[in-house]
Parts: structure tokens; sequence; C-alpha cells
């Protein structure tokens, strides 16, 4: 299965880098540089929208590695280079933290976008991001992707994808925030979660939801609980696993559509 995001932005930027992939005068890319980002670059949704010309300028640049679940994944590197991550697999949480290191998560990403490009543009150590999945990533420093993006506009509409899809997710959080009720905003984040995860089973906590909406672990129990009544979900040990989407997109209401949804296509 691939997820494939409804929303009327995304699919104009989408266009837009076919667009600008056919108005740029195409270079010609090696067998082999593009024979290694087949065999392994493949996974995020951003990157295999690429020409195998962009993927070849890409691919010398990008490194593999792994994120175990609960790994923070930093803006810079030990060297001070800034990083973007283009997840392959697994899920990060994005949250922001206050001076009295109060939390709340702004958005989650998977291997549908990248991390890095807006997620770190909160500075002075606000920005938290940690993998609530165990994956991994494809990462290149901030600065040679703008050099790229500098030369190529396929890749510039790339990284503009990337920064939109993250946006629209967290305008779609704070709208929700306002409007809904906690057990349809845990619907919701559930929903949102395993569809960028890939996944219809999360290895979370009550806690966890808690931390991500900026609520009390005890509402998020009650609202668990009911949807476990309601055969929605199964939650076991540090685990919630989706049985019937549809009953949960019902629980969520209008908080779930007021985003935009990404929905399942063969």
């Amino acid at each position: 299965m691939r997820y494939a995001h409804q929303s009327d932005g995304i699919e104009r930027l989408s266009r837009s880098i076919e667009q600008d992939h056919r108005s740029e005068a195409a270079r010609p890319a090696t067998a082999d540089a593009v024979e290694v980002f087949h065999r392994t670059f493949i996974g995020n949704q951003l990157l295999v929208r690429l020409s195998d010309t962009a993927r070849a300028e890409l691919a010398p640049l990008l490194q593999r590695v792994e994120l175990p679940a609960g790994a923070a994944i930093g803006a810079a590197d030990a060297n001070g280079r800034e990083q973007c991550f283009f997840l392959t697999s697994g899920l990060a949480s994005c949250a922001l933290i206050d001076r009295r290191r109060e939390r709340i998560e702004v958005a989650v990403v998977g291997c549908e976008s990248a991390i890095g490009l807006s997620a770190f543009a909160a500075r002075d150590g606000q920005m938290r991001i940690r993998m609530l999945a165990p994956g991994s990533a494809l990462k290149i420093g901030c600065a040679d992707l703008a050099r790229l993006t500098g030369r190529s506009a396929e890749i510039a509409a790339l990284a503009r994808a990337a920064v939109a899809d993250f946006l629209q997710q967290s305008t779609g959080n704070l709208l929700a925030a306002a409007r809904y009720g906690v057990e349809q905003r845990v619907a919701r984040w559930l929903l949102i979660a395993t569809e960028r995860a890939r996944l219809d089973a999360l290895p979370v906590t009550h806690e966890t939801i808690a931390m991500a909406l900026g609520v009390r672990r005890a509402g998020v129990s009650l609202a668990l609980n009911a949807q476990r009544a309601a055969r929605a979900i199964e939650c076991g040990r540090r685990t919630v696993t989706i049985l019937d989407r549809p009953l949960l997109v019902e629980a969520a209401g209008g908080s779930y559509t007021a985003m935009g949804r990404e929905r399942a296509t063969p």
C-alpha cells in the first residue's frame, strides 16, 4: 500500500514538480549512479517522484542511517552542520519545548516527507524530534541540499512540498486543538500517525499521546477506553492497534477531515 496526500496544496506542488522537471534541461545521469539510487535509496515518497537525473545528483550526498525507537534527531551533526532527513520507514514526532520544559507536538513525519527543512526552523533549542516508531532515513547536509535546490528546479519543488506538508499538518493540529475535544483529537492523532508510519499498530503509550496533544493522561485513557469498547482499536502493553479505521474516523469527527486527510490507495 502507498499513501497519497489528498490536499489541494500538496497536489499543486506535485504538479509543480512535474512541470519543473519538464522545463528543466535534463543532464544525462550515469547508469551506475541511477542503479545505486534505485537499489539503496528508494523508500521516501518525495524522493521517488524525482527523475533519474535528479536522483543521480542527490545519490552521492545521501547517507543511510538507522533510527531506533526513542532516538533523538538533532538539527546539526557533531561538527555543527545542519542536516535534513528523508525518512524511508518509521515515524518521528516533532515537538516544541518551552522554557518550563512543557512540550506539545507540532507534527508527525513518516516517509511521505522530510525532517530538517521546516522542523528545524525553531531555534534556541525549542524543537525536539524523536522517533516514535523505529525506522531509517537518508541524511543530507542542509548546505548540500541548498546548493542542489539552487541549480535544480525539480529538487527545489521537492523541498517546497516538504515544507508545505509540515506546515499544513501543524496548522491542522492547531485547528483541532481549538475546536475539538480530547476523544476526537486522540482518534485523529492515531489515524494520522498510523498513516504516516504505514503501520496498523503503534508502539506508543497513553503518556506519549497525552504529551503529543498537550492534554492530561487521564483524558487520553478515557478516550482510548471508549474507542476500545467500540472495537475501533485494541490497546496492549505500550501498543495501540487500529482494528476498524472507519469507526475511528467517525470517532474523530470533523477533526480528521479538517487537515485534508491522507487515504490509502492501491
